[in-house]
């Protein structure tokens, strides 16, 4: 008899105990914003970004809101909630102005039948454990981009500035961004928040790594063409060919041959002029590259006419002098 007495003494001084150690309820406990978006880690995943307020105007407890608080969704249809998070304590234990993410996989939003523009609900609320009576604040889910990657980067650099301006991170000093791109106190806090950031909206950082987009580029003959048809159906291209057919010597022979007289000539009264030999070679050059572009002279020989007056320049200027 005494001991079904003492069970119950106890069992009502037990849950005295557990009021007491609760704790209370935050003065200011509401959502800022609460944001869907789609598609970020894989095709058809889910991220709700919450925006969150939770503080105190005394001193704040003990326990830290990744203890005391969960943000959750609520599926509407189901009248159930899906999936849960907690907030970082990165500052002030979490209290304050802050941002916490629920994140689904393509699977989970599957699996749990949620759809887009759904009237689902964000619920930030009081861990149980720890409140006598759990604080709760629901909002409506603000479907902001189904391909989340194009609004991610906007939406942070904004929270960020929110966040940074509120009372609690002032006094811790912290600067999330700067010049619309994360800080390094930005980058630690929003890669917690949202995994994978980095990969997710590269823009957001000073200096990133990306995957280069490699193509393979298709090589063709339309410069060619464009040079061989330079002169089609012009006078002169006539005079060509009746000049190939009266010597039996190709055209681009005899196109050859004239750029090179016209080349000798222009060299030779240049240099009588000028008193120095090497000068032939920048007068050569231009009179060639002009004969290419008019397709005179094919592409290919000034190229190698050209590699070779660079070996010729650098004998002449280097090599004849060491030796």
């Amino acid at each position: 008899m005494r001991r079904h007495l003492k069970k119950l003494f106890i069992i009502p001084l037990l849950s005295l105990s557990l009021v007491f150690m609760a704790i209370a309820p935050p003065d200011t406990f509401t959502q800022i914003t609460a944001r869907a978006y789609g598609s970020m880690q894989e095709t058809g995943d889910l991220t709700l970004l919450i925006h969150y307020n939770i503080d105190y105007t005394g001193s704040l407890p003990a326990e830290s809101a990744t203890d005391t608080i969960m943000a959750a969704w609520s599926d509407s249809s189901a009248g159930s909630i899906v999936k849960v998070g907690a907030p970082l304590s990165y500052v002030a234990s979490g209290y304050g102005q802050g941002a916490v993410s629920v994140y689904f996989s393509a699977a989970e939003v599957t699996a749990a039948g949620i759809a887009w523009n759904d009237a689902d609900f964000s619920l930030i609320l009081g861990n149980p454990s720890f409140f006598a009576a759990p604080p709760f604040n629901s909002t409506s889910v603000e479907w902001r981009a189904e391909s989340g990657k194009s609004a991610i980067a906007a939406d942070v650099v904004s929270l960020g500035s929110s966040l940074q301006s509120s009372t609690r991170w002032v006094a811790a000093g912290k600067t999330l961004v700067d010049g619309g791109v994360l800080t390094a106190d930005g980058e630690s806090y929003f890669e917690q928040v949202i995994p994978n950031l980095r990969s997710i909206a590269p823009t957001l950082y000073s200096g990133s790594l990306v995957n280069p987009d490699f193509y393979e580029r298709d090589f063709g003959y339309s410069y060619r063409d464009e040079l061989d048809n330079y002169w089609s159906g012009t006078a002169l291209a006539n005079s060509w060919d009746s000049m190939s057919a009266w010597t039996s010597l190709p055209v681009v022979f005899l196109k050859v041959l004239f750029t090179l007289l016209i080349t000798g000539l222009c060299s030779y009264y240049v240099v009588r002029f000028s008193n120095a030999p090497l000068i032939i070679i920048p007068v050569a050059g231009t009179i060639f590259a002009a004969a290419t572009i008019i397709n005179w002279v094919p592409l290919q020989l000034t190229a190698i006419l050209g590699f070779t007056a660079i070996l010729i320049i650098g004998y002449a200027l280097w090599l004849k002098r060491a030796t």
